[in-house]
């Protein structure tokens, strides 16, 4: 079966008095968008027009021409798109997010090529031929010593989920010859039955700061692979403890939705 890759596009139109909308993609194609398939995290589900969005399209199942739908709608790189609320305490705060995904859709939507289109051909070529690793997105999921997944998205934004019950969110820098370089910037562990605030300087090392993309210890992150399989169903999810320090994403995705092979 063909892998099935994460797409990005842009917000065409959203009604939340419809409970849909439909999302363009960089090909030029108008893709319709259920409210149901919006991820919000806790806020209510819904688009602003202009907001750079990634998914997955699906035929649709009930419509005799199968016409394709956007599925496991989320920002780009993961995590939750944050739509405007009715509670009028929280009204300045969704105004400033509404402004930061603004400057976030005019930004992804700029001719800038994505990071890793600067890799050299042989790096490119070991990703795609020898890992088979896709390169189509602005997003690389990748595996590391098969304890660690990381994820290198836009922007420089990285994150990473730990087989030890260790999440982590920042930056990274890759150079051409696909040396990553990370910079973590807070993190959460599970300790003691919960998931706590843990120093980004005191994990022993587990924290991983550098890797390169050729490396025969990378790979693909599997199919089947959740965050259950790399630490244990004993561990709930830690959605509030990434609430609470500040984590942009609000869900551990180790990789896009989809990837099928």
């Amino acid at each position: 079966m063909a892998e099935q890759e994460r797409i990005q596009g842009t917000v065409k139109w959203f009604s939340n008095k419809k409970g849909y909308g439909f999302i363009t993609t960089q090909d030029g194609a108008d893709v319709f968008c259920h409210q149901t398939q919006v991820d919000c995290g806790d806020a209510y589900r819904s688009l602003n027009k202009g907001w750079v969005v990634e998914f997955n399209v699906e035929k649709d199942e009930n419509d005799d021409n199968g016409k394709p739908k956007a599925t496991h709608v989320t920002a780009v790189g993961g995590g939750p798109c944050t739509g405007p609320g009715g509670k009028k305490s929280t009204r300045r705060k969704q105004h400033a997010t509404k402004r930061t995904n603004n400057r976030a859709a005019a930004a992804a939507s700029s001719s800038s090529p994505p990071w890793h289109d600067l890799l050299e051909d042989h790096v490119k070529s070991v990703l795609h031929n020898v890992k088979q690793i896709s390169t189509e997105t602005g997003t690389l999921d990748v595996s590391v010593d098969k304890t660690v997944k990381v994820k290198l998205g836009t922007a420089g934004y990285a994150s990473m989920a730990h087989a030890d019950g260790i999440v982590a969110e920042g930056t990274f820098t890759c150079n051409p010859e696909g040396t990553v370089s990370l910079h973590w910037a807070r993190a959460i562990s599970f300790q003691n039955g919960d998931w706590q605030t843990t120093s980004v300087n005191d994990n022993d090392g587990l924290l991983l700061s550098t890797f390169s993309l050729v490396d025969d210890n990378v790979e693909r992150v599997g199919r089947n692979e959740t965050p259950a399989t790399l630490w244990g169903s004993d561990k709930p999810n830690p959605r509030k403890a990434l609430e609470a320090n500040g984590f942009q994403m609000r869900k551990v995705y180790l990789q896009r939705f989809g990837r099928n092979r």
